[in-house]
């Protein structure tokens, strides 16, 4: 019996084995073995759920031990001790840094002051933290006009009311959030910055200007203890404001950022306009920074500006000075040979006669030497006369200077047969590590001939015109070159295609990080890719080069091909950690809600000067 016990579950074995139908004789079998097995599982399975709810149980016990600890824990946290001065610049490090904090609990210093009474009293005990505040003014509201019978109020006509009624309230909330604010910071020296739209229409003007007013009314009466100032709103507005403050003893301002327009701007530069307004903060006799952005309608020269403000005192001792505002190219070398001890600099020049005309020839125009000894950072947006721009670089000297950044709106015809001006100034700052250019209307013999004059440079920008982005909820009027954009030749830099492109020595042999900005006809991606290729490669290491180890791009166009892998699968077999970041599409985000406090700042950095990517 055992024997045929045994052989018959042996055939079953054998039939896991194959496909084969199992005889008649064997179902009982195979029945019988499975209903063991089922009986054996319902076993398990109970002892498997007699162990889960133990399991469970100790689990829920694990669990309510573990917070228990959590909470005493707490009690030993060594964030308990720390003093609450301490506990003050710890928050300060917490502060944004490209910008000043809003009135928002997600950031510094209300976030902080948020978490637990003894955060909120270290929070409030430290002045310091309440030292920098930026204020956002109403932008406008679109609403439709009001419709319907004569005499009689429409929805439109109701809801418009409703909404104009926000702008006094919300504002009177944010001018004593404002003195709040402001009444923490005790005697710290301030840093302020206010956002005023410049465009809406002309029924909320005295609205806004109204609900304007009641933040400057608050911010007023802080002056002497400004620091830094930043101030974008129409002229007219900022008028209204300086009659609010007197700066009898203004030796704590040190930078004053103003961005000051009209209703209707024009780019041209006019004969008949009015005098430029009289700033009363540039007067500051400490002053070190100064950037300027006035009506363009407004005659915006040397003169002008000393005269009505008498900066004369002040030039000498400026270590920063940009002016967005257009300049007479005449004047460039007054601005410059007036601030000796400039760090960094970022003018725009532009000809008397218009963009891209040449008035002058290089034997009319006198310009005497310029000695700018500090000087580390010079950009220039250049839509000047060549023969005077010509001039006023060769004038220059400036030993220290480390990196150019130059571009213009439009180009200029030049048949004189001299050296282009962007020639010239690289000429007299060989010893330049970074250089940033727009290529626009140069041609490719000029841009060889540029890279060739400055052997040491390591840091080459192409593309990105010198112009500010457009902040959030405000329209600004975009002015297009009619010029088609050059192409920048790319393989002139791939260390292999050199002499085919007629170049007989390589350039720039210590590059080491490249950007490309803006839409170039012939820079493909498989352009890009040998050219990074060439740069990490052994064809630089043969030669002693410096490896490529950064490359930025950002293009205005489809993705081509995808190059990631290539160049880091070349760049990591020559040994070379290389940062590859490229993008082929614009980031753009909605506009903000009009009342928001985060109203007008910029799409991309988030900023509140919207000439930071100027001056960085």
């Amino acid at each position: 019996m055992l024997n045929a016990d045994r052989h018959e579950t042996q055939q079953v074995e054998e039939l896991l084995l194959n496909n084969a139908p199992p005889p008649d004789s064997l179902l009982p079998t195979v029945n019988n073995m499975l209903e063991a097995s089922r009986s054996q599982l319902l076993i398990i399975q109970g002892e498997m759920n007699a162990a889960a709810t133990l399991l469970a149980a100790d689990k829920q016990r694990f669990d309510a031990t573990q917070q228990s600890i959590n909470k005493y824990e707490t009690i030993l946290s060594s964030i308990r001790r720390v003093p609450a001065d301490i506990l003050g610049e710890i928050f300060g490090h917490c502060l944004p840094t490209h910008r000043n904090p809003l009135f928002l609990s997600s950031e510094a210093p209300i976030l902080p002051s948020h978490v637990c009474r003894s955060w909120r009293a270290a929070a409030l005990s430290t002045p310091s933290l309440w030292a920098r505040l930026h204020v956002s003014l109403p932008g406008a509201v679109r609403l439709r006009l009001p419709s319907g019978p004569a005499g009689t109020p429409s929805i439109d006509t109701i809801r418009r009311n409703n909404v104009l009624a926000l702008y006094p309230k919300i504002m009177k909330r944010r001018s004593d959030a404002v003195r709040e604010w402001l009444a923490r910071s005790g005697a710290s020296p301030l840093s302020v910055s206010v956002f005023a739209p410049t465009i809406y229409p002309e029924y909320l003007t005295e609205i806004i200007h109204g609900a304007g007013e009641m933040v400057l009314d608050a911010l007023a009466p802080s002056c002497e203890r400004w620091r830094e100032i930043e101030l974008t709103m129409p002229l007219d507005l900022y008028q209204k404001f300086e009659t609010k403050f007197v700066l009898k003893n203004p030796k704590n301002l040190v930078q004053v950022r103003l961005r000051l327009e009209m209703h209707m701007d024009s780019p041209f530069l006019v004969d008949n306009a009015p005098p430029p307004p009289s700033v009363a903060l540039l007067s500051a006799p400490n002053l070190q920074g100064v950037f300027l952005s006035l009506p363009s309608q407004l005659p915006f020269n040397f003169s002008s500006l000393d005269e009505h403000n008498k900066m004369a005192p002040i030039w000498a001792q400026l270590t920063r000075l940009f002016l967005h505002t257009m300049i007479p190219d005449m004047d460039v070398h007054l601005f410059l040979r007036a601030c000796p001890r400039l760090v960094e600099c970022g003018l725009w020049a532009c000809s008397r006669g218009g963009f891209g005309s040449s008035l002058n020839t290089d034997s009319e125009v006198q310009v005497g030497a310029i000695y700018l000894p500090h000087l580390l950072t010079f950009k220039i947006t250049n839509d000047g006369s060549p023969a005077i721009m010509r001039k006023t670089f060769a004038s220059l000297s400036v030993p220290e200077l480390r990196r150019i950044e130059y571009g213009g709106m439009y180009l200029h015809h030049d048949s004189s047969g001299h050296q282009p001006p962007l020639l010239v100034l690289l000429e007299v700052a060989q010893s330049i590590r970074t250089f940033h250019f727009d290529p626009q209307g140069i041609p490719k013999d000029t841009i060889v001939d540029c890279l060739r004059t400055v052997p040491s440079l390591k840091h080459l920008v192409v593309g990105g015109r010198l112009s500010p982005y457009k902040p959030e909820g405000e329209q600004r009027n975009v002015w297009i070159s009619p010029y088609p954009a050059t192409s920048f030749p790319l393989a002139v830099l791939a260390i292999e295609d050199a002499q085919a492109n007629g170049i007989s020595d390589v350039l720039l042999p210590f590059l080491e990080s490249f950007e490309i900005y803006e839409p170039f006809d012939n820079v493909s991606d498989s352009a890009l890719r040998k050219f990074i290729c060439s740069r990490v490669g052994p064809a630089a290491e043969r030669r002693g080069f410096s490896p490529l180890k950064r490359v930025k791009g950002h293009f205005e166009r489809p993705m081509e091909e995808d190059i990631s892998e290539d160049v880091k699968r070349c760049a990591a077999e020559a040994g070379v950690e290389l940062d590859l970041d490229l993008k082929y599409s614009n980031e753009i985000l909605e506009t903000k809600n009009p009342f928001s406090v985060q109203y007008g700042l910029t799409q991309v950095t988030r900023r509140t000067w919207i000439y930071s990517i100027l001056e960085s």
